[in-house]
């Protein structure tokens, strides 16, 4: 503990996701002798937010074993504690069950702070609903009207909550209307079984999740997107990742250059998967050769086609999801959601493509709401508000700097951001290996010697 007399450095995270928690474990592995408050403010449990909130065995990391370690400096840890937990054969590129990950974060916190006797930790079960700049420090306004001082803020928001504004009034004022499934959780009672009918809207990796859980139930599980495309898979027995491509000598690219660029890579490769994967370690540094425009020319034409591609989903997901489909247990659909009505204690949806579903449950994943100004984070709307952030201008993440400071609030007390409010600057900003390496230089930028 500090000595007498010595004040603490104070540093509130707000969120205790995966994010929050990568945040608290390299402040503490970094803290040395240094007396340290450290204070997560998340209304949850540690290490799960949306990603790994999942009670579901079957619902697998996206990323294999050996890219999901919580130290940059450790590829193999969390391949170790997934090993020493009763699989001692899992395989480096293996997917493990996502409600594990949220486990392993929350027991290494446990163990960086078992070796920090400075720090002080503490998990304060509440909301966040401002900051208001205090001296050479903040004030974090908390619900019920209570509120915590920090020298330094960590925002670890996560990525928020599915977006809504697609569901037309019908479809909104429903009880049978999942807005967020991962907030309502779903129990066995809420499952229709053989001859239900559920709808799903969208068709990332959420989808894949959901599909699952109430697929298996023996329901009929209807899926729409406007693309119409489901989601690709990892290949089972890849072959050695090629290394990072040397990126364009050009300063600048435009568009049509970067699509040049990502093609060549994709074509060189064995296997494509293999090229898309050499390209995430220069990802950020291709984002930032192109210019504004040509940033939101690509979010608004190419997004959706190399999401596809780069964010995909576990072999054994792909497999049921291919033998779902064939089977007729999951029907695909391209369109949005035109209509909607309860009718005798179910649902009847009106697609764009002119299908109509007759559903016990729909179920929205569409994904967040990338645009803050459009999310449901009551803190994201008072930053907002008071000016202490703002919008990047590409329209998806908050406007900060490369190190993750808002630019708008260059002028005050120390406030940085980790993970998905960083999209709109970085780009690939949403998965832990990029996640990960935020965390560990947080030390170096909040630390006081």
């Amino acid at each position: 503990m500090p000595e007498s007399g010595t004040r603490p450095q104070q540093i509130v995270i707000i969120g205790g996701g995966a994010s929050g928690t990568l945040a608290a474990i390299h402040l503490a592995r970094a803290a040395g002798e240094r007396p340290l408050q450290l204070t997560v403010i998340e209304p949850g449990r540690l290490g799960e937010g949306i990603a790994y909130s999942t009670r579901d065995p079957q619902h697998r990391l996206n990323v294999p074993a050996v890219g999901m370690s919580a130290h940059p400096d450790d590829p193999e840890h969390f391949l170790r504690w997934v090993r020493a937990r009763g699989d001692a054969d899992f395989p480096a590129g293996g997917f493990a069950p996502r409600r594990d990950y949220g486990k392993y974060l929350v027991e290494t916190l446990s163990d960086a702070l078992d070796e920090a006797p400075t720090v002080d930790f503490e998990h304060v079960r509440t909301r966040a609903e401002n900051l208001v700049p205090a001296g050479a420090g903040w004030r974090v306004d908390l619900a019920g009207g209570i509120f915590a001082t920090a020298d330094a803020i960590v925002l670890a928001l996560g990525s928020g909550v599915p977006a809504t504004a697609w569901a037309p009034p019908g479809l909104l004022a429903s009880s049978l209307f999942v807005a967020d499934p991962w907030a309502a959780k779903v129990t066995d009672d809420d499952v229709p079984g053989r001859g239900g009918t559920v709808l799903i809207v969208g068709a990332g990796l959420s989808m894949a999740d959901l599909a699952m859980s109430w697929g298996r139930s023996g329901a009929t599980v209807h899926v729409v997107s406007r693309h119409g495309l489901l989601p690709l898979a990892h290949a089972a027995d890849p072959g050695p990742k090629p290394s990072a491509p040397d990126l364009p000598d050009d300063e600048s690219l435009d568009l049509a250059g970067l699509r040049r660029f990502v093609v060549e890579q994709i074509r060189a490769a064995d296997d494509w998967r293999g090229g898309v994967d050499s390209l995430r370690p220069v990802t950020q540094q291709l984002w930032a050769k192109i210019p504004l425009e040509d940033q939101i020319r690509f979010l608004r034409t190419d997004n959706r086609r190399w999401g596809r591609i780069r964010h995909r989903v576990a072999p054994q997901v792909g497999a049921w999801l291919d033998e779902a489909l064939t089977g007729g247990r999951l029907v695909n659909h391209e369109g949005t959601v035109a209509e909607a009505r309860e009718t005798a204690g179910r649902i009847e949806v009106r697609l764009t493509g002119g299908e109509k579903v007759i559903a016990d449950v729909v179920v929205n994943c569409t994904g967040p709401a990338n645009d803050p100004a459009h999310g449901t984070e009551p803190l994201l709307h008072a930053l907002l508000d008071t000016g202490i952030v703002r919008a990047h201008p590409v329209g998806i993440g908050l406007d900060v700097d490369v190190d993750g400071v808002p630019r708008a609030a260059m002028n005050l007390p120390p406030i940085i951001t980790l993970g998905p409010p960083r999209q709109g600057e970085l780009w690939e900003s949403t998965a832990i290996p990029e996640i990960r390496v935020q965390a560990a230089a947080l030390p170096e930028q909040l630390l006081r010697d």
